[in-house]
């Protein structure tokens, strides 16, 4: 983190935080933690409609490829095809035929990082890989972008949407606790001689969300 982050992180949220952010931001190579939420998708509130000339809806493997060839950094072709073999689904905003914001989800596996995979079962979908560009950020896309996510889990028999939010992201945090998730505990993984270590805490168990090698 960079001595102009350090300083923002500071003002915003406060010397605890901030003194938190840091030591996670060290402790990255070999521990990684999060809180865990869950939300029953009933019990979403309104939200209002993005502005502008924004839609949000169901991505096509045809919006998908074009965005994987816009923002390669991002995405790529054979993650959209991989995912979508797997039933796992994207919810998308579009400026015009533009797409500039998305949100994916999965019944059961999808991926994370470091050799690990995240593992949900019934009634749970888990909501993953998010991105806005840069330039669309602060406008409420994101709450769409869950909303439409989970009603189309909703419709597909499954009735909560749990994930994770690392312990030191305070934004995402205040986002997700504004749609009425709630902490059912912490999960995360040591990582040693490169190979992860993962754990849960007994709330985390009860909702069937871990990490798993695969």
């Amino acid at each position: 983190m960079s001595t102009s982050d350090n300083a923002s992180t500071l003002q915003r949220w406060g010397l605890r935080k901030a003194i938190w952010s840091k030591l996670m931001g060290w402790a990255k190579p070999w521990f990684f933690l999060c809180r865990v939420n869950a939300l029953e998708i009933e019990a979403y509130p309104e939200v209002a409609p993005p502005g502008g000339q924004l839609t949000i809806r169901l991505a096509t493997r045809e919006d998908l490829l074009a965005a994987a060839e816009e923002y390669p950094d991002q995405l790529s072709a054979s993650f959209v095809e991989e995912a979508m073999s797997r039933g796992d689904y994207c919810v998308a905003a579009f400026d015009q035929a533009q797409m500039v914001a998305w949100a994916w989800a999965s019944f059961d596996l999808a991926p994370h990082g470091d050799g690990l995979w995240v593992k949900v079962e019934p009634p749970y979908s888990y909501g993953y890989k998010w991105y806005t560009k840069p330039e669309y950020r602060g406008r409420g896309i994101i709450l769409q972008l869950t909303v439409l996510r989970d009603k189309i889990g909703r419709e597909a028999g499954r009735t909560h949407n749990i994930g994770f939010v690392e312990t030191h992201n305070y934004a995402s945090w205040r986002s997700t606790r504004r749609l009425g998730s709630h902490m059912v505990g912490y999960a995360g993984y040591f990582k040693l001689f490169g190979k992860p270590y993962p754990f849960r805490t007994p709330g985390v168990v009860k909702h069937s969300f871990r990490f798993v090698r695969r």
